[in-house]
C-alpha cells in the first residue's frame, strides 16, 4: 500500500519508475510518474515519455525542469532523451548540438556521438561520421555491450562506403562484442569488404553465414546473389549453384531474377555440364532484354562451340550481333564465330567475321586478339581460302 507520507509516497513512486524503465517499461514508468512535482520525477518521466515515442509532452516538460536542481548524472540523461525528442520533432539542428555537448559525457557520450554519427551520415557526410565514431569507441571503452554492436556495425558500414574495405574489416574483426540481432548484416558488409579486395572464398563464407542469422526483410535475396556469385569468383561452382537456385526457389518473382538463372548456367558451363547451362542461359535468352541477355546468347554459341555443334554456335553468335546492341558482346560474338568458320575449315568466311570486329568494334577488347586471328589465317602471297591452302 502506498504510504500516507507524501513525500515517502513520492520516493516510493520514483524509485518504481526507475526500476520499470531498468525493465524496459518506458509506459509504465510515465505513468507512475504522471503526477510528479519533484524535480527527480520529472527528470525520470521526461526520459520515460521520450522512450516511449511521447516527444512533444517531453519537450513540454523539459521546459519546465531546473537541471540544476538535480544530480549530473540525471541531467545528462535528460539532455539526451531531449536531444532525441528533438530528433524525432525534426528539429535536427538543436538535437545536434545538444548530442555534441554530450559526447564526452561518462553516462551518455556514446550514444551521443552514435546519434550525431547518423545525423552526419544522414547528410551524406560519411567522414565525419566515421571520425566522431571512431574517437568514441577509443573514448568509451569497455563499450556497453548493447551499443557496442550498432557502433561498430555503423563505423565499418562508413568505412566500407567512403572506400576502404580493409578498415572495415578490421572494425568488425576486432570487435569484443557480440552483434547480436546485428549479426546477419555484420556478416554480409564484411562479406562485402572482401569481395571488393578479391578475398572472394572468405566472401562467401561470410554471405553463408549472414544467411544463417535474421537479416531485415528484402535482404535475404540479394544476399544469396552476393554468394553465388562470390563463389563463383572463388570457381566454388557446386555452391554458386546452389546459391542461385536457393535465389529462384526464395524469390521465384524477382525482378533481379535473369542474374541467378544466369548465374546457374555460368557454374554449369564451368561443370563441363552445357545442355544444362544451356537450359539457363535459354530462359534469360527468352524472357529478359539488355546486357545479361546479350550475355547468355553469346554463352549459348560457347557451349554449342565446346560441344563441336560449329554451324549451331555460328548461329548463335551471329543472334548476338542482329538482336543486341551491347558492343562488347557483339564484338565477342563475331569473333568466335570467326573461330567456329575456321573450326570447319571457312577460311573466307572466318575472315569476313574478323574483319566486322575490326571495322565495327576497333577499340574494343576482342580486336588485339582478332588482328592476330587475321595474321594467322593469311598465307604467304595474302589471304587464304582453307587451313589446307
Amino acid at each position: 500500500a502506498e504510504s500516507d507520507n507524501p513525500d515517502v509516497a513520492a520516493a516510493s513512486r520514483l524509485e518504481q519508475a526507475r526500476l520499470l524503465l531498468a525493465i524496459g517499461d518506458a509506459q509504465g514508468a510515465a505513468d507512475a510518474l504522471e503526477r510528479t512535482q519533484s524535480p527527480d520525477g520529472m527528470a525520470v518521466r521526461l526520459i520515460a515519455l521520450s522512450r516511449t515515442g511521447e516527444h512533444a509532452t517531453a519537450l513540454t516538460l523539459a521546459t519546465h525542469l531546473d537541471l540544476r536542481e538535480i544530480a549530473d548524472d540525471l541531467a545528462q540523461e535528460v539532455r539526451f532523451y531531449s536531444a532525441e525528442s528533438l530528433r524525432h520533432t525534426g528539429k535536427l539542428d538543436e538535437a545536434a548540438k545538444t548530442y555534441e555537448s554530450l559526447v564526452e559525457s561518462d553516462v551518455v557520450g556514446l550514444e551521443a556521438a552514435y546519434r550525431l554519427a547518423e545525423l552526419s551520415i544522414a547528410r551524406d557526410d560519411l567522414e565525419s561520421a566515421a571520425a566522431l565514431l571512431e574517437a568514441a569507441t577509443r573514448a568509451h571503452r569497455p563499450m556497453r555491450e548493447q551499443l557496442c554492436a550498432s557502433v561498430l556495425y555503423q563505423l565499418a558500414w562508413c568505412r566500407h562506403s567512403l572506400g576502404d574495405p580493409a578498415s572495415a574489416i578490421a572494425v568488425l574483426d576486432d570487435a569484443t562484442c557480440d552483434f547480436g540481432y546485428l549479426s546477419g548484416q555484420t556478416a554480409r558488409l564484411r562479406g562485402e569488404a572482401l569481395s571488393e579486395l578479391s578475398r572472394h572464398a572468405e566472401a562467401s563464407a561470410s554471405f553463408a553465414s549472414a544467411l544463417t542469422h535474421q537479416l531485415p526483410d528484402g535482404h535475404v535475396g540479394p544476399t544469396l546473389l552476393r554468394l553465388g556469385e562470390s563463389a563463383a569468383a572463388a570457381q566454388d561452382w557446386e555452391a554458386s549453384v546452389d546459391a542461385f537456385t536457393r535465389h529462384r526457389a526464395h524469390a521465384p518473382e524477382s525482378e533481379r531474377w535473369f542474374i541467378a538463372e544466369f548465374g546457374i548456367g555460368w557454374a554449369r558451363e564451368h561443370l563441363n555440364d552445357h545442355r544444362g547451362a544451356m537450359k539457363h542461359y535459354g530462359r534469360v535468352v527468352d524472357d529478359h532484354e539488355g546486357t545479361t541477355a546479350a550475355r547468355a546468347q553469346f554463352q549459348l554459341g560457347e557451349c554449342l562451340f565446346a560441344l563441336g555443334r560449329h554451324e549451331d554456335a555460328i548461329r548463335e553468335f551471329l543472334r548476338v550481333d542482329t538482336m543486341h546492341a551491347e558492343s562488347e558482346w557483339n564484338a565477342a560474338a563475331l569473333y568466335e564465330a570467326g573461330r567456329c568458320f575456321e573450326a570447319i575449315n571457312k577460311i573466307g568466311e572466318a575472315r569476313s567475321q574478323y574483319r566486322q570486329v575490326i571495322s565495327a568494334h576497333a577499340e574494343s577488347a576482342w580486336a588485339e586478339a582478332t588482328r592476330e586471328r587475321l595474321a594467322a589465317i593469311a598465307g604467304p602471297g595474302g589471304d587464304r581460302l582453307s587451313i589446307d591452302q
